[in-house]
């Protein structure tokens, strides 16, 4: 082709009047192997180097008027007791304790001491009664189920420290964003309680008795519901079935239907025993030895029911009867 040229990189004909083969994007000439102009690299490079160093320099003045800005809270990361005395002066700390101290006074007094002391007399009689008898205890005695009394009076205790912190930090940075403000909360307030603790220590004090006192008094109240819990199902004087937790049972004395010797037993089914009910003993003598058994059914026993069975015999030599089988269908 007149005029023309040959590509380096891929021998095609390129047009004398072209730097770059129109087939492959090379230059044409041998000396060039980059894959685009390095005219136009170089340019790229300088530039790309240019907006580095130029994010660069702001990055330092930014360090820089960072660095000369005062920080009222310093470095989060390092914030320990001393820098709450740091940020807050004397005064301020005076009157934030003294504010949080009436309150705690006012919550001391506050709590019924006496009603919780009485109840408690009371509830450790019920903490030995028998299970059922706690039952009965347990009943109209509502507050047996209200909240633990400690852990109320435990969560005003710390909210009261909480706020005053709240509005010591507010007050003198109130351009803190929520964010700072709660994180500061969260590192002073180990120093703030103990500032609380050496302003008033006779109200913190009186809170920890009231604390003990209530933390006893919920402790009691547990082990009672404890036990008024424990009740079994069945009705007293019954005795659960060892093979069927559904079925509780108990000698039952009246006059015999049948037989010269009987035997009556009472039999209840918590769930039911919808498709029949058999019951059965060993007759035994004087000596104790099984010398007859008796058996009864009932064909349905519904729910909470109680089935009365009767075995007899007519052997002169019964003495006892003893449960033998019991089994619910």
């Amino acid at each position: 082709m007149d005029g023309s040229k040959k590509c380096p990189h891929c021998d095609a004909d390129v047009d004398s009047a072209f730097d770059y083969c129109p087939k492959c994007g090379k230059g044409v000439y041998s000396s060039w192997t980059s894959e685009s102009d390095p005219v136009a690299s170089t340019k790229t490079s300088s530039g790309r180097r240019t907006w580095i160093w130029a994010v660069a320099a702001v990055a330092v003045i930014a360090a820089i008027i960072a660095a000369n800005t005062p920080n009222p809270f310093r470095s989060k990361m390092e914030f320990n007791d001393a820098k709450f005395s740091e940020n807050f002066d004397s005064s301020e700390v005076k009157s934030a304790t003294g504010s949080a101290c009436a309150d705690i006074s006012a919550l001391v007094n506050s709590v019924e001491l006496k009603k919780y002391n009485d109840r408690l007399k009371s509830l450790k009689l019920a903490s030995s009664f028998s299970p059922r008898k706690a039952l009965t205890y347990s009943k109209g005695r509502d507050w047996l189920s209200e909240t633990n009394a400690a852990t109320q009076v435990e969560v005003s205790y710390k909210q009261i420290a909480v706020s005053h912190l709240e509005r010591l930090i507010k007050a003198k940075y109130p351009k803190l964003s929520l964010v700072w403000v709660n994180y500061q909360l969260t590192h002073m307030a180990t120093s703030f309680q103990a500032a609380i603790d050496s302003a008033c220590p006779a109200d913190v004090s009186a809170y920890g008795s009231i604390q003990a006192a209530l933390s006893s008094y919920d402790s009691e109240r547990s082990t009672v519901r404890e036990l008024a819990a424990s009740v079994p199902w069945y009705p007293n004087g019954y005795n659960q079935y060892y093979e069927d937790s559904n079925l509780a049972w108990k000698w039952y004395r009246t006059s015999c239907n049948l037989g010269d010797s009987c035997w009556h037993m009472k039999v209840i089914a918590e769930a039911g025993c919808y498709n029949g009910l058999y019951g059965e003993i060993n007759i035994l003598d004087g000596s104790g030895g099984i010398i007859d058994y008796s058996n009864d059914t009932v064909p349905r026993l519904g729910g909470g029911q109680v089935a009365v069975l009767e075995f007899s015999t007519y052997d002169s030599n019964a003495s006892t009867g003893q449960l033998a089988r019991l089994s619910c269908n």
